[in-house]
């Protein structure tokens, strides 16, 4: 039904793209843009109703025929440079409504007031509607500014103005350069009430207007989507890909904002082509947060950019990903969960309980049904690898169960463990490393029983403790007793680094902060020796300066004993 990229943007009220300087958003021929709005409602309405009648305003010299019978109703497209907009009569018996619609670039007024976007003068049928009409056209066709001539006409006729009816049919302001199908679109609006009016006679305009405001919704909620799917269909002819997802994400809030994810689901159902256009953006997290930022800096934009993240992901991503993630093959679901894991819940529930066989860690990831399932069919081996909602769902308390994973996965960390070589078969200290290997399995053994009972303060004590008995130094003449390059020490550091839970345990905020504090322990130990040998040192001296002191008296009082006295 849309036959080019400047009809979906117009339709959708998209903005100039930041990211495409070949194919612009805005602006859209004349001639284009007026076939547009008589083909889409014609193709959009119901069986039995009334064409459009919607027309180029004739020029000077031409006939303006005006609807000649209660309920009737014609349009008339028109322009003064670079700037389209529309005005519209319809028959209301004895009156004849005359709708100026510009709700863009605003005629000109005589004092600073903003003029209003919908203007309706009503006049009586015969002489003074048809005097209205014929000047209406000559303002907009002068030969001179046609914007000045058509500002100086709608002043000077402004006490003509209904002012009820201006109020009833005014809308939203232009936010885009889209005028040629802004200010026409409501054309539809108008036919359709022209046929509500002469299906059912003596009806007023305005009861019409109200009674026909659903059915114009849902036409031009239909015109949305169609647009939106000639967004999918048309993704390969972007130059840049960034180009596409601009106008993909304004458009997909866009939609989903007045149509629901629900009509946009109805547009891809059966399409393999067209769901895989719709979901592949959304398997992207930074893609999402890059044009968040990017809309939210956008004037017209009243949210922050965490609010629009949350609300693709919350109110969009996941009700289209969990509808039709597992339609693709199960190669391309495969290879998206490999790369986010999140995307699992989404996918084909076999595939899902094939990946958990190998790698059961996978089971959190899964839909809450798949694990409800595994729950039911191998409580105790799933049980601890389940989500809160599964368990609940199941029966189970979250925390009473997650309790008992922590003290199973420690005893099982601390087997895992104690077989693990950690010590350095070096041949020159080989009588020594068995002896350290049973230190090192003596203090995980104490702190994975602290660890195993939630005793924070016993494990950051024997956490202590291990650190040195690893980093001690079998043979050192030289330099410090402990030291963070020995073979131990190295296999601690990379082994807690891996273990995030004994890292909350002990009180390490990331594995990145695990080696400076293994350094500090060990640094902390060296300054003490450190210390204690200065002392001693400084106290043997003093002793042993003491010492000769009194031995060098003692030699002295010898000395002079022994001199002969003189004769």
């Amino acid at each position: 039904m849309v036959k080019s990229h400047k009809e979906m943007t117009h339709i959708l009220g998209l903005p100039a793209n930041p990211f495409n300087s070949i194919i612009s958003n805005e602006g859209m021929v004349n001639t284009d843009a007026f076939d547009s709005v008589e083909r889409r409602y014609n193709l959009l309405k119901s069986a039995g109703a009334s064409d459009l009648d919607f027309q180029y305003l004739p020029d000077q010299g031409k006939k303006l025929s005006l609807p000649n019978a209660p309920g009737k109703y014609v349009g008339f497209y028109t322009y003064w440079e670079g700037h389209a907009y529309s005005f519209h009569a319809i028959n209301d018996g004895t009156q004849t409504h005359f709708i100026y619609v510009n709700r863009g670039e605003p005629h000109e007024t005589m004092d600073e007031t903003k003029p209003p976007n919908v203007i309706v003068f009503s006049l009586n049928n015969g002489d003074e509607a048809n005097n209205f009409a014929n000047n209406m056209r000559i303002a907009a066709n002068s030969i001179f500014s046609m914007r000045d001539q058509m500002s100086t006409f709608l002043v000077n006729n402004k006490s003509r103005e209904n002012a009820e009816f201006t109020n009833l049919l005014t809308k939203k302001n232009q936010k885009v350069g889209n005028c040629t199908i802004a200010n026409s679109n409501i054309a539809w609006h108008f036919q359709l009430a022209s046929d509500y009016m002469q299906r059912n006679p003596g009806t007023d305009f305005s009861t019409a207007y109200e009674q026909t405001k659903s059915a114009y919704k849902e036409m031009r909620g239909k015109d949305r989507i169609q647009a939106f799917k000639y967004l999918l269909e048309d993704k390969d002819n972007y130059l840049y890909k960034d180009a596409y997802l601009y106008n993909y994400f304004k458009a997909l809030i866009k939609v989903e904002r007045k149509e629901g994810i629900a009509a946009i689901s109805e547009i891809v159902k059966n399409n393999k082509l067209l769901i895989k256009s719709l979901i592949k953006p959304l398997l992207d997290i930074k893609k999402i947060k890059k044009f968040s930022y990017i809309i939210s800096l956008e004037a017209s934009v009243s949210y922050s950019s965490t609010q629009l993240k949350n609300q693709i992901i919350h109110s969009i991503r996941a009700p289209l990903l969990e509808e039709f993630f597992k339609e693709l093959n199960l190669e391309k679901q495969q290879k998206y969960i490999k790369k986010n894991k999140e995307l699992l819940k989404y996918a084909n529930p076999t595939l899902q309980k094939k990946l958990i066989e190998n790698d059961i860690s996978l089971t959190k990831f899964a839909s809450t049904q798949v694990q409800v399932q595994l729950l039911v069919a191998h409580p105790n081996k799933y049980r601890y690898y389940a989500s809160d909602e599964a368990l609940k769902a199941k029966g189970i308390n979250p925390e009473e169960n997650n309790f008992l994973f922590e003290q199973a996965n420690f005893l099982n960390k601390n087997e895992e463990i104690l077989q693990m070589k950690k010590v350095s078969s070096n041949f020159l200290l080989s009588k020594s490393a068995s002896h350290k290997e049973a230190q090192i399995n003596n203090k995980l053994r104490i702190l994975y029983s602290y660890a195993e009972r939630g005793d924070e303060i016993g494990a950051k004590k024997s956490w202590d403790e291990l650190c040195l008995v690893c980093a001690e130094r079998r043979f050192c003449p030289l330099g410090n007793k402990y030291s963070i390059d020995t073979h131990s020490a190295k296999w601690l550091i990379k082994h807690v680094e891996g273990d995030e839970q004994l890292q909350k345990i002990l009180g390490i905020k990331s594995s990145d902060l695990v080696i400076e504090q293994v350094q500090d322990i060990i640094m902390k130990k060296n300054a003490e020796l450190a210390h204690k040998s200065s002392d001693f040192k400084k106290s043997y001296q003093k002793v042993n300066s003491a010492t000769a002191k009194a031995e060098s008296t003692a030699d002295e009082g010898l000395v002079v004993s022994n001199i002969p006295n003189s004769p």
